[in-house]
């Protein structure tokens, strides 16, 4: 395995009318990372549920490298220098200050997950979030440019195909008594646990807690209390 000395600090950047979007990251290798976020972005299991749905509304993002040849020991320190300047700002896509290279230490991306469902589950981000989404709503633009999207036959196909896919994808289930259990697909998964498979897909992305993380657990539900899981690659 090659020992690298050197890194960068680099920013993912998407562009809009309204905002600049922005996400701050460390790589000894940028085009393996910048291969990486893509890959996970466009397969709809990538950890930072922010930067998903940016990529669904506005598409690829650019590419900015912001400090280059710094020292492996210094890069942390270095990329929460450059995150600290964009931290609490609209627009910021970073859901956690954790400066853990995920190449060197592949547990992270977990822990960063698990930072960014807690970030989606407090009172503050839950109210933002519903508050853009209703003035998002009220937007005759907006409406209208979701109305052509779903009338565009290459969209319906491509979101056809997309969720085709994510249901075809193989799952593992850590369930409530702590057994491991792998499904071939989301489908039998979903039938198995008695869940629909929309459900499914959104706690497997991120989207939605699992059942017994978030304030409330319905009834129905009650039982699940404590099941993880995961796409398997």
């Amino acid at each position: 395995m090659t020992k690298h000395t050197y890194g960068v600090i680099y920013e993912l950047r998407w562009q809009t009318a309204e905002k600049t979007y922005r996400y701050v990251g460390q790589s000894v290798d940028l085009d393996r990372r910048v291969r990486e976020h893509r890959s996970y972005l466009k397969r709809g299991d990538h950890h930072n549920p922010f930067m998903s749905r940016v990529w669904a509304k506005h598409g690829d993002f650019e590419v900015h490298v912001l400090e280059e040849g710094v020292p492996v020991e210094d890069l942390a320190a270095v990329e929460r220098r450059y995150i600290d300047e964009i931290w609490g700002q609209e627009g910021c896509l970073n859901g956690t200050r954790e400066t853990i290279n995920p190449m060197f230490d592949p547990s992270v991306k977990k822990r960063q997950a698990e930072a960014v469902r807690a970030t989606c589950q407090t009172d503050e981000w839950q109210a933002k979030n519903k508050a853009a989404g209703a003035r998002r709503a009220q937007d005759p633009a907006w409406r209208a440019a979701m109305a052509k999207r779903s009338q565009d036959p290459s969209w319906k196909a491509k979101n056809k195909a997309a969720t085709r896919e994510a249901n075809n994808k193989a799952v593992e289930l850590t369930m409530p008594d702590g057994g491991v259990e792998i499904f071939e697909s989301i489908t039998v998964a979903a039938e198995e646990i008695g869940v629909r498979q929309n459900t499914l897909s959104r706690w497997l992305t991120g989207e939605r807690p699992w059942p017994g993380q978030g304030k409330l657990l319905r009834k129905k539900l009650a039982h699940l209390s404590g099941i993880a899981g995961r796409y398997i690659e």
